[in-house]
């Protein structure tokens, strides 16, 4: 497990923007990669915000489809056969769920500028994992990923994504 602390510097977050979505055992992390964000883009990110997430499986790949404050929806993709730090998948009691980390990063420099931790809850938690769990169990290819992630962002935009995802988790 890696330890993040704002103001710190990652190298592994000086990159091109987009976002990152991966499941480990001790729970989901979300990274953005904003370059130099600003003031108001940072303040999204807050506790006091709201944040949406959903999904849809297109191909093979859970779509991740998530809203932050009042920014634009994004998305990331997501496969368990990608996620070296999940050995297994524990199903939640009633009242618990999945823990999220929100990140960002200002990709220019790799500065942690904002974390956000979050519970989702039991039904969502329970529906995700069922997908990624039905995923897991398939056969894997990294190169048919990759492909089936380019014909993904060849024919859908994330407002198409949007559209076609199902109504998921809400903090408002």
């Amino acid at each position: 497990m890696i330890s993040y602390e704002v103001g710190k510097r990652y190298d592994a977050a000086i990159r091109g923007e987009g976002t990152q979505f991966d499941l480990a055992d001790d729970g989901a992390f979300l990274a953005v990669y904003f370059s130099r964000p600003d003031e108001k883009e940072v303040a999204q990110f807050g506790a006091e915000n709201p944040f949406e997430f959903r999904f849809v499986t297109l191909q093979g790949i859970m779509m991740c489809v998530f809203r932050i404050g009042s920014l634009n929806w994004m998305d990331a993709p997501y496969t368990p056969h990608l996620s070296q730090n999940l050995t297994k998948f524990t199903l939640p009691n009633e009242g618990e769920g999945l823990s999220l980390t929100l990140s960002l990063f200002d990709c220019s420099n790799g500065e942690l500028m904002k974390l956000r931790y979050m519970s989702m809850s039991t039904t969502f938690t329970k529906k995700f994992f069922a997908e990624a769990m039905d995923l897991k169990m398939k056969p894997f290819s990294k190169a048919e990923y990759f492909s089936s992630l380019n014909d993904i962002y060849a024919k859908y935009s994330t407002k198409d994504l949007l559209k076609l995802s199902s109504p998921g988790f809400k903090i408002h």
